[in-house]
C-alpha cells in the first residue's frame, strides 16, 4: 500500500441500495392502498436492509494522508512513504536475481514504516531525521530507479550487469544504516521511559525491580 495513503473501515452501502431497490419493487407490485399496506411494505423493506446488513463486512477505502500542518513533517513523511514505494516496487526485481538482496529491501520497507509511524506519534522527531531523509534518502531512491531502469533492458551488457550487482551488494550497508536511523528516532522515547521509571521507583520507595 501506498504510505501516502491511510486504511479507514467503511461499511457498505450494499444495505441502503437492496432496501431502496425492494421498497420500489413493492410497492410497483402491490401498489399498497392502506396504512396496513404501507407498513407491511415498510417492515418487508427493513427486514431486507437488516438481513443485507448482517452478511455484508465493512470496507477498507484508502484515503490520501491527511496534511499535518507542519510542513517540515509532511514533506518527510512524504519523502518517508516515497522511498517504501520504490522498496517495494523495486523488490520483486532484486528477488529474480538475488534472494538474500531482496530481503534486505523488505527490511529496509519495514524500516521505512517504523519512521513514519514514529515521526507520527512523535513529530517532535523530525528534527532528528531531517538530515537522513534531506540528503541519504534521496540517492537511495535514485540508485534503486536507476537499478529498475537497467533491469528493464533487453540485451544487458556487461557494464550493466557489473552496476546492478554492485547496487545488490551496497543494499547490506543501506539496510544497516536505515535500522541505525530508526533507532535513533527511537532513543528519545527510551529516555523518557527510562525517566518515568526512575520517577516511578523514588514515588514506590526503590521497590520497582529493575
Amino acid at each position: 500500500m501506498d504510505n501516502r495513503k491511510i486504511a479507514v473501515q467503511k461499511r457498505s452501502t450494499a444495505p441502503y441500495y437492496a432496501s431502496a431497490a425492494t421498497f420500489a419493487a413493492l410497492t410497483l407490485i402491490f401498489t399498497p392502498r392502506t396504512v396496513w399496506g404501507f407498513l407491511i411494505i415498510g417492515a418487508l423493506t427493513a427486514g431486507v436492509f437488516f438481513a443485507v446488513h448482517k452478511l455484508t463486512r465493512e470496507v477498507t477505502v484508502y484515503k490520501d494522508r491527511p496534511a499535518t500542518g507542519v510542513p517540515e513533517l509532511d514533506e518527510a513523511l512524504d519523502a518517508l512513504g516515497g522511498a517504501a514505494d520504490v522498496f517495494t516496487r523495486v523488490q520483486p526485481l532484486v528477488f529474480s536475481r538475488s534472494a538474500e538482496a531482496s530481503d534486505h529491501l523488505l527490511s529496509m520497507r519495514a524500516s521505512c514504516d517504523g519512521m513514519i509511524t514514529n515521526l507520527t506519534a512523535h513529530p517532535e522527531d523530525v528534527k532528528i531525521a531531517r538530515k537522513f531523509i534531506n540528503l541519504y534518502l534521496p540517492m537511495v531512491v535514485k540508485m534503486l530507479n536507476n537499478y529498475e531502469e537497467m533491469y528493464r533492458q533487453g540485451n544487458r551488457v556487461d557494464n550493466i550487469d557489473a552496476s546492478m550487482k554492485a547496487i545488490e551488494g551496497s543494499l547490506v550497508s543501506i539496510d544497516d544504516a536505515l535500522k541505525r536511523q530508526l533507532d535513533a528516532q527511537f532513543a528519545n522515547d527510551n529516555l523518557d521511559v527510562t525517566t518515568d521509571i526512575e520517577v516511578l521507583d523514588a514515588l514506590m520507595g526503590g521497590r520497582m525491580e529493575k
